[in-house]
């Protein structure tokens, strides 16, 4: 009778400690994902800022704007790219959006390589 308790002891130790870090990781993975979100104040930010004009030359700001927005935000949820001679015309959806479940921000990229993207065109669903 003893053996049974200490098993079914352990038993029930064992299992609160997988449920638990089974929600702990959750709880940080979703955690995670909220710090990648966009929110309205990057999307305005980001509109401030300058995109290209064919009459400005490029600016400091400009070079390597998608691997910063990759940086904060994560990678986008879809990505195509299109080749108009030797330039490279990369579209990136994101979808994270907090508090708009179907939301998207859309942005359009420009540059002859991945490290000189500069961003040529941007739309939102949402504001």
């Amino acid at each position: 009778m003893k053996k049974v308790a200490s098993m079914f002891l352990v038993l029930l130790v064992l299992c609160f400690g997988i449920t638990y870090f089974i929600k702990d990781s959750k709880i940080n993975e979703n955690v995670q994902k909220k710090s990648k979100a966009w929110t309205e104040k990057d999307y305005k930010e980001l509109i401030a800022g300058e995109s290209l004009d064919s009459n400005k030359p490029y600016t400091s700001n400009q070079v390597s704007m998608y691997l910063n927005i990759v940086h904060e935000h994560g990678k986008p949820d879809s990505k195509s790219r299109e080749k108009k001679g030797n330039i490279t015309e990369t579209t990136a959806i994101w979808i994270n959006l907090i508090n708009h479940s179907n939301g998207k921000i859309k942005l359009i990229f420009e540059g002859e390589r991945d490290e000189n993207l500069l961003l040529s065109k941007k739309t939102s669903t949402v504001w």
